[in-house]
C-alpha cells in the first residue's frame, strides 16, 4: 500500500523480510538488508533440492549479491543490525547500490511479460 512505499522512501535503510517486500524496496531505490527464518525442514529441502544461489529478489534479478541476505542461524538481530549499520556508514555504498536498483529496474521495464515467459520456461525445462 502507499503507507508502506512512503515508509520506505523516507528511511535510510531497511530491514525487510525475504520476498515480495524486497522488490518493493527495490523499486524505492532504498538500501537494505534482507532477512528470514523457516522451518529447519524446509530449509533442508530448499538446499538441497532448488538450485538457487541467492534467495532475495534484488540478489536473484542482478544475478550477483546486491543486498546482504541473512537466513537461518545468520538471521541475528546482532547481525542484521550491523550491515544496517554499515550501509550507514557508507553512503558511497548506498549510492553504488541505488545505482544497480536503478539498472535492474530498467532491466524489468523491457519487454516484461515476454522474460517473465522465458524464466517460467526455463524453471520447468521446457
Amino acid at each position: 500500500d502507499k503507507q508502506s512505499r512512503d515508509v520506505m522512501i523516507a528511511s535510510d535503510v531497511l530491514m525487510v523480510a525475504s520476498g515480495t517486500a524486497t522488490l518493493e524496496a527495490l523499486l524505492c531505490k532504498r538500501p537494505m538488508v534482507v532477512a528470514y527464518k523457516m522451518a529447519r525442514s524446509t530449509w533442508w529441502y530448499m538446499q538441497r533440492k532448488l538450485i538457487v544461489g541467492r534467495y532475495a529478489l534484488p540478489n536473484h534479478l542482478a544475478g550477483h549479491d546486491v543486498v546482504k541476505e541473512c537466513y537461518q542461524e545468520n538471521a541475528k538481530p546482532d547481525a542484521i543490525a550491523n550491515e544496517a549499520i554499515n550501509l550507514l556508514k557508507h553512503p558511497e555504498r548506498v549510492k553504488a547500490l541505488q545505482q544497480e536498483f536503478v539498472d535492474i529496474h530498467k532491466n524489468l521495464q523491457r519487454d516484461a511479460s515476454e522474460r517473465a515467459a522465458d524464466a517460467v520456461m526455463g524453471v520447468l525445462s521446457i
